[in-house]
Order: C-alpha cells, then structure tokens, then sequence
C-alpha cells in the first residue's frame, strides 16, 4: 500500500510538532493516564512538572496575574513557563486520547 501525499505531510507536521516541545515540560512516561482514565482534571498537579508556586499561577485569575506582576510579585517570565509548562501538558493529554481513542467522561 502506497504512502499518500497527505500522510507524508502529516508526519512532517507531526515531527516539526515533537521536535518544537521542550522535552523538560513533556510528562514522563506514566504520567498521562491510561485508557481506563475517566477523570483527568488533576493530571498538571499529579504530573510533578509544575511547581506548586506555578500551579498557583495557572489557577490565577487574569486580573490577580496582572496586578502581581505590577508589583513585582511575579515576572512575566515566570508566568509565561508556567501556561506553557500547562498548555504542553494538555496537548500530550490530547494527543493520548487521540491516538488511543480514549474515552473521558
């Protein structure tokens, strides 16, 4: 069976994707739940990759970010890993599901 045209370039996109997340925000094998999973709302405070002052970053408010960050409380470095740390996170959960065909209830 012939590889189509389509396919080549999904693989690519699926490559340049791999290859674009830092491997230290990516969860460890074990990590992501298995197909069993029906309640994965706690997977970024069982992961281990954020810090509890990141967590707390994450569960913030948008107007409580700012203001910390006018202070001097938080830079806007450290609040840009902690989403990214997140967001990288929720994409391997995604991928997970899709790739397995998950169902999460």
């Amino acid at each position: 069976m012939a590889i189509e045209s389509w396919q080549i370039e999904a693989n690519k996109c699926k490559e340049i994707l791999a290859n674009s997340i830092p491997k230290q925000y990516v969860p460890k094998e074990g990590v992501l739940p298995g197909e069993q999973a029906i309640h994965v709302v706690d997977i970024c405070q069982k992961s281990g990759l954020l810090s509890e002052n990141e967590l707390a970053i994450t569960e913030s408010t948008a107007t409580d970010l700012v203001a910390k960050m006018g202070k001097g409380v938080l830079s806007a470095e450290e609040v840009v890993t902690a989403f990214l740390k997140r967001a990288t996170i929720g994409q391997q959960l995604v991928c997970q599901i899709l790739a397995k065909q998950i169902y999460i209830a």
